[in-house]
């Protein structure tokens, strides 16, 4: 019973936590032209607070000292705006209740199976290092040391700031950044659909999107998450008549996140990067910022590894005495065969990939696509890598292949959530509907 009551309050614990420094009532000062949901400002928050523990990853600080503070300051906040809080409440309150009725199911149900699933295991390696109050030079030692650290520490810091000392409460920062994540999906539907429609579809996104496995310590979640908030708000970004500083910063930090999060990270980190400067429609002095702070990002990132590590390192070499295989026409022929076989299985195990194909087919019509090509785009760079990363390992494709290439696959999917979202707004007949208003 007293584990069920602190499970219930980390609940509004992780919302007060993600409360500041931005909340959806001074939002509009900083982001003009854009409705921005409760949800959304949730996520900016996450964001914010995810690069500000990066940050202290790199040194020994105490996380209670952290979480103190930051709940110190959210508190600020909401007694200020009491009031604004208490009228969203009571006008939402049946759509939260359904947020936080999934929330606590979600939270019950890895309590009740706290098990850690096989990649999950070698993650646990550093969050029981940070937990332990090791550092990052203390990772070197450990078995793959060389995976990227932040959701570890994330981890590690929300179960050293837990009720009870358990665990698993650190990993339900996962569910709370993923479920966040759908609620704000949802509410990018028009005025047109009622409460009723954005509940069904929540929790037929939920349903679809749902992997118990990967919950157990696996990083592919925080991957989905950060790939939806970049598409989302780079979509806003795009079509914005100004150039809005606070969307950008958080397009650059969401995509610094990349590097820290998964092994794959890195290369998402270059194809958002191009992504950007390909489709921002910038002009040349901020294009020249942006490749200035991007390549900041990325020189921080490798002088951290080169002193830390050694240097970067990936599961196996990129340049390797197998490498010439790839010439080998017949060899290459059946491996593109094995892969394309099973990113179709990938479809059903994850079907918001589905959705996803049916979406293209909707938005084609409309032209949609013709003015957001840098969906096309995203599509080609990270389908040509997850079939060059295939080609290139050393390893045995048809054991890696099976036991990889769908998770991959899912966490790519989080880029195309908003795509699918906007394509039920386009089966509306009335075309005039700004897709922003929330």
């Amino acid at each position: 019973m007293k584990e069920i009551f602190f499970i219930i309050l980390s609940i509004p614990t992780f919302f007060l936590y993600f409360s500041f420094p931005v909340n959806s009532f001074n939002a509009k000062k900083i982001i003009s032209n854009f409705n921005l949901s409760y949800y959304d400002t949730i996520l900016f928050n996450i964001i914010i607070n995810l690069n500000l523990l990066l940050i202290c990853s790199f040194f020994k600080i105490n996380f209670h000292f952290i979480f103190v503070f930051q709940i110190f300051f959210s508190l600020i906040f909401l007694i200020f705006h009491f009031k604004d809080y208490l009228i969203f409440f009571k006008k939402n309150y049946i759509f939260l209740f359904l947020l936080i009725l999934f929330l606590l199911v979600y939270f019950v149900k890895i309590a009740a199976n706290p098990s850690l699933t096989w990649d999950g295991l070698h993650w646990f390696y550093k969050t029981s290092t940070f937990y332990q109050d090791g550092n990052l030079t203390n990772l070197n030692s450990l078995p793959f040391s060389y995976y990227p650290h932040l959701g570890t520490y994330i981890w590690a810091f929300f179960w050293k700031n837990s009720f009870i000392d358990a665990e698993y409460f650190g990993r339900f920062f996962y569910i709370f950044f993923y479920m966040l994540t759908i609620a704000s999906a949802v509410h990018c539907l028009n005025k047109h659909y009622s409460l009723l429609n954005k509940i069904l579809l929540f929790i037929f996104v939920v349903i679809i999107t749902s992997d118990f496995y990967l919950f157990g310590g696996y990083q592919e979640y925080l991957i989905f998450c950060l790939f939806y908030i970049f598409s989302r708000f780079f979509l806003f970004f795009k079509e914005h008549n100004g150039f809005n500083l606070f969307t950008y910063l958080i397009l650059i930090l969401t995509t610094n996140l990349f590097l820290w999060v998964k092994q794959e990270g890195f290369f998402y980190f270059f194809i958002l990067s191009l992504i950007f400067l390909l489709h921002s429609k910038s002009k040349i002095k901020k294009i020249f910022f942006t490749i200035s702070l991007i390549s900041f990002f990325f020189f921080i990132f490798y002088l951290i590894k080169l002193k830390v590590f050694g240097g970067i390192s990936f599961n196996t070499k990129i340049i390797h005495e197998n490498l010439y295989d790839i010439l080998n026409f017949e060899l290459l022929l059946n491996k593109f065969i094995f892969i394309s076989k099973y990113i179709i299985i990938s479809f059903f195990k994850f079907p918001l990939l589905i959705c996803v194909v049916i979406s293209f087919w909707l938005l084609g019509k409309k032209f949609f696509l013709k003015k957001h090509t840098f969906f096309l785009s995203f599509s080609f760079l990270s389908l040509s890598l997850t079939y060059a990363i295939y080609f290139q390992s050393a390893s045995n494709h048809e054991w890696l292949i099976p036991l990889t290439l769908s998770r991959i696959l899912f966490g790519i999917s989080g880029f195309y959530l908003i795509l699918f979202i906007q394509s039920l707004n386009s089966l509306n007949l009335k075309r005039n509907i700004n897709f922003f208003k929330v």
